[in-house]
């Protein structure tokens, strides 16, 4: 017989592994792929399995079938079987299989994480604030606090130290707006009244700031004890306040600026991974959210941590080496971003296997046939790829 170059070319079709029947073309299957798998692998690389054979009589799921004739080994490490779960034991006989996996279009593990760092690198933090720095306004307060009923005012230097020696550092750190909350409803009250002590009206050492509306209903009279104590814990609460809300909105401002970073190079890392096959617009967009919000997760964990750094001091450390992490952080996010996005375009690599584990036979399970078989029953049954 005189063979055509077309039937020649023909490609044997592909033959279902436990019945040996072939598979035709758009008729479903279970195969060891993925669902969206790459342009260069050969489908006839891999087993394939009939959902339904038309051609066979038994009603047992073709996978089971060819699970039914595989041979044991003995077990050369502890495992867990992949169908019952229960330890695979040294030198117990076990069935191996292997499925093949890839990514799905979620990005690398580190995805979101780099935009994150960098945010903070760049994101504006908390200043510390000098009695100088303060507004007129501002100022003025501490020149007239607890000065009432024409007692004068403060000179600079008198309001300067004043400042310095009432104003917590973890707050005059935080900046401005943390010095401005936390004087903001209070008035300079004396533990001694000036009524009784004249000459203490400036002394810094008789002065707390308190309630303005405890000081008023007090009067004349002098400051008792549980009313210091209750103005040092309404102060140390005030510090916890104001440094919280400058490191929250140091975090939010750090988390706003990794995602907005992290979305466009992400955008277009799944845009790349549709094209290719990788993934679909779904799982995309999925990786997308995710690496957005993990980006902004971290850069607000980050912000959040610097601002607290500020707090107890490494203000002055940051800035100074500030002109330096701007630049080298800016490079690490180019970097990152180039390498993910030529990644996504990258030809699709071949899919690597994953080794899964069977008792021949489980005591625990006492079942007629073994783990393997009743594993591919469940799937041979269940997953179907068209």
């Amino acid at each position: 017989m005189i063979q055509t170059a077309t039937e020649a070319s023909a490609p044997e079709p592909i033959r279902c592994e436990g019945c040996e029947h072939p598979i035709a073309d758009g008729q479903p299957r279970l195969s060891d792929i993925p669902e969206h798998m790459p342009e260069s692998l050969d489908l006839r690389a891999l087993r394939h399995f009939h959902t339904s054979c038309d051609s066979c009589d038994s009603a047992v799921p073709c996978y089971q079938l060819y699970a039914s004739r595989q041979t044991p080994f003995v077990a050369q490490a502890r495992a867990a079987c992949s169908s019952c779960d229960h330890p695979i034991r040294l030198g117990q006989d076990v069935f191996r299989d292997s499925f093949y996996v890839w990514d799905r279009g979620t990005g690398p593990k580190d995805a979101g994480e780099v935009s994150g760092v960098v945010a903070t690198m760049g994101a504006p933090a908390p200043e510390s604030v000098s009695y100088t720095g303060l507004d007129a306004g501002m100022r003025l307060k501490f020149q007239r606090a607890g000065l009432g009923n024409g007692r004068g005012m403060r000179t600079h230097y008198e309001a300067e130290q004043m400042f310095r020696r009432t104003v917590p550092r973890s707050i005059r750190n935080m900046g401005r707006e943390s010095v401005g909350g936390y004087v903001a409803g209070k008035h300079g009250s004396h533990i001694e009244s000036v009524s009784n002590a004249s000459g203490k009206a400036k002394s810094i050492d008789n002065f707390i700031w308190e309630s303005a509306r405890r000081n008023l209903r007090r009067g004349s009279a002098n400051m008792t004890k549980a009313d210091r104590l209750r103005a040092h814990a309404s102060n140390r609460a005030d510090v916890v306040k104001g440094v919280g809300k400058q490191g929250l909105k140091a975090g939010g401002k750090a988390a706003v600026l990794a995602a907005a970073m992290e979305l466009p190079v992400s955008a277009i890392e799944g845009v790349i991974r549709v094209k290719k096959g990788k993934a679909s617009k779904e799982d995309a967009a999925k990786g997308t959210c995710m690496n957005v919000a993990k980006a902004g997760v971290v850069g607000g964990t980050f912000g959040l941590g610097l601002a607290g750094a500020i707090a107890l001091g490494a203000g002055p450390v940051l800035a100074a080496v500030s002109p330096v992490m701007i630049p080298v952080g800016l490079a690490m996010y180019g970097v990152s971003s180039v390498h993910r996005i030529r990644e996504a375009a990258r030809n699709p690599q071949p899919l690597e296997p994953v080794a899964l584990y069977f008792h021949a036979g489980c005591v625990e399970c006492g079942a007629a046939r073994t783990c393997y078989e009743s594993f591919a029953a469940s799937v041979g049954q269940q997953a179907c790829v068209a």
